[in-house]
């Protein structure tokens, strides 16, 4: 073995053992000198790394950290969502509270979906064929979370935006699978509209976030110091987050 061998080793040590788990590799797309685990809708581990780090530096982090990834990876894998049904009393969230699904015929010309106090109402005319069940209701929650969406949204952004005197441009609900939203350089606010479902604390954190990012275009202590200015309870709200993400699906 060579000297350079020999430091190369010293500098960059192989790992002492096989890994117990898989993981993919994704390319950080900032510069960053410190790789981040992630994991995906399945539990499977994911690592963001910049691409000149070495695949054994990959491992020898990710042995390091074995633990604490088997520990968040089973927990992900235990709380894995069966598909929806869409069938009578199965329950759909709409601001963190849970509304079972019931069907009623009325003289409705075509399917509606309504809220009552207690109940997401599926109102369907006479002779309504049960084949077009399913895809009849993933239609109707998802137009009815929008619209519900934008509504509240639009609305939380106003009152928070004017509290730290923040201009904006526009708000858009949309489907994205890995971020609860976005702030653009030009002041527009993208949400995930499944938010919608979410404990109204928990809305109001993405909110605060991102109209913090109006004034703050970073992560720094300026910005979570207007975060906690916001919402004092922010951390918890994180947390939410990412132990109940699974609970803001209706597929």
């Amino acid at each position: 073995m060579t000297i350079i061998d020999t430091l190369k080793n010293i500098l960059n040590p192989e790992v002492p053992g096989e890994l117990p788990f898989s993981y993919r590799r994704v390319a950080s797309k900032r510069r960053r000198r410190t790789m981040c685990i992630s994991f995906d809708p399945s539990g499977n581990v994911l690592v963001v790394a910049a691409p000149y780090t070495s695949e054994r530096a990959i491992q020898r982090f990710l042995w390091e950290k074995q633990e604490w990834i088997l520990i968040h990876s089973n927990k992900i894998k235990k709380v894995i969502v069966a598909p929806r049904l869409f069938v009578d009393g199965e329950l759909f969230y709409y601001l963190g509270h849970p509304y079972p699904l019931k069907t009623m015929e009325t003289s409705t010309l075509v399917p509606q979906l309504v809220l009552s106090e207690t109940h997401f109402v599926f109102q369907v005319p006479p002779l309504f064929p049960k084949a077009k069940r399913v895809r009849t209701l993933k239609k109707l929650f998802e137009k009815w979370y929008l619209k519900k969406g934008e509504e509240v949204v639009q609305n939380r952004v106003a009152y928070f935006a004017e509290k730290i005197g923040a201009p904006y441009k526009s708000i858009r609900l949309k489907e994205v699978s890995s971020i609860w939203g976005s702030c653009s350089q030009a002041g527009n606010l993208n949400f995930n509209w499944r938010l919608i479902m979410a404990p109204q604390d928990v809305l109001d954190y993405v909110v605060v976030h991102e109209v913090s990012h109006l004034l703050h275009h970073h992560h720094g202590k300026s910005f979570w110091a207007c975060v906690l200015s916001l919402d004092l309870e922010y951390r918890t709200h994180i947390r939410w987050l990412k132990n109940n993400k699974h609970l803001l699906s209706y597929e």
